[in-house]
């Protein structure tokens, strides 16, 4: 049922009857599904013409698959994808280092999994609309105003509306963010690119996979039965900011031209094929102040915590964002106030720590850091977001 809250400002009880949110990506979605499940009416607006996802594919450890449970959605996701219990982490000629094992958050299901991200992106829009969410695409909001009452808002097409709640899931340039907090933070370049391309599975490749040398990182990972996705992630060499699309696939060989192992056998079988669909791009982080929301508004996701790849764990923290706001929205006898205050205190050292550790291997890769400990950095991480976050609400 919708829970009775009190407004900003007021002593009177009201409902959180309505709630609008921004942006039609993981977090929005999943903030969607978990809100509409709670028995509160949702509308859902996407800038983009369409609620869909380009890309390759996308981990989901060990906190997702709980996440995913608690949406109902984990059984669909994991027929989909293709699941682990275990990582492996390699030199950059092949030579395994390592392997940790990972125990599953919820038998019998997996530790991890990965699913093309198209693949999850239609699971998680039928689900919200299932969910009784109103989406609309091609809009956006171009203005708010959170009164103790409301939140009045005004869409790109020049129609208002009132609710009682707007969650801004509007990812790493999130506009939503710009309106309530300004223009800082911004987000910032953090000195790496990040290769990225679906290519046809190897069978030696049931894991995440990753390899590793001074100042770069390649992996190879599991997302069906016979694909996978390649990514490397280095420093950009001179005048590579950019690189014309038709020289991609040229381009990223020539720099994995000294890797061996499984990484050289995609090197040579699939990256030269026209059909490979490769996608570059710098990488950038951002991180909100300890208080995301103010008044009627509240940020999530990529908008308050875009984070670096190299941990697997940004989409994972905004499908935590959407159902832990969702479970304390539907907890009687808080107000509004005091709902997304106990939000962040679940919310924001968990995200930073996450966050940081990630921006610690980036900043050891661009440095060229001998003496870094980047399997570490990812037990710890892991041995965190493992545990039960949701058991208690």
């Amino acid at each position: 049922m919708p829970t009775s809250v009190t407004p900003p400002g007021s002593s009177a009880q009201t409902t959180v009857r309505r709630v609008l949110v921004i942006g039609a990506g993981i977090a929005g979605l999943s903030a969607t599904i978990a809100l509409g499940q709670a028995g509160i009416e949702v509308d859902l607006v996407e800038i983009k013409g369409r609620v869909s996802s380009d890309g390759t594919g996308i981990q989901q450890p060990a906190n997702a698959i709980r996440a995913f449970a608690a949406l109902g959605l984990l059984d669909e996701i994991i027929d989909q994808g293709c699941h682990w219990n275990h990582m492996q982490f390699f030199r950059q000629d092949g030579q395994l280092v390592r392997r940790l094992e990972h125990a599953s958050p919820l038998p019998p299901y997996p530790a991890g999994n990965g699913i093309l991200r198209p693949r999850l992106h239609a699971i998680l829009e039928r689900a919200a609309r299932t969910a009784g969410a109103r989406i609309r695409t091609g809009l956006t909001v171009t203005s708010l105003d959170s009164t103790p009452s409301a939140a009045e808002v005004t869409f790109s097409d020049g129609s208002q509306d009132s609710y009682e709640l707007v969650v801004g899931a509007d990812g790493i340039n999130s506009g939503t963010r710009q309106m309530v907090f300004g223009r800082e933070p911004a987000p910032g370049f953090t000195g790496e690119m990040v290769w990225r391309c679906n290519v046809p599975r190897l069978p030696e490749i049931d894991c995440v996979s990753i390899f590793a040398t001074i100042g770069a990182r390649a992996g190879l990972i599991p997302i069906g039965a016979d694909l996978m996705y390649i990514f490397l992630i280095e420093s950009p060499r001179p005048g590579e900011m950019r690189i014309e699309s038709d020289r991609l696939g040229d381009v990223l060989r020539e720099h994995l031209a000294d890797w061996g192992g499984p990484i050289a056998a995609v090197r040579d079988r699939f990256l030269g094929e026209p059909e490979a669909q490769i996608i570059y791009r710098p990488l950038e982080s951002v991180m909100l102040s300890p208080d995301w929301h103010r008044g009627r508004v509240v940020i999530i996701g990529d908008a308050a915590h875009a984070m670096t790849p190299h941990l697997g764990q940004g989409a994972a923290q905004a499908v935590e964002d959407g159902v832990v706001l969702a479970r304390l929205l539907a907890r009687n006898g808080q107000s509004l106030d005091e709902t997304l205050a106990a939000f962040m205190a679940r919310r924001y050292e968990r995200c930073k720590f996450v966050l940081d550790a990630s921006l610690q291997i980036g900043r050891w890769e661009v440095e060229r850091a001998r003496d870094a400990d980047f399997i570490g950095v990812q037990a710890r991480v892991a041995e965190m977001t493992e545990a039960p976050f949701l058991d208690d609400l």
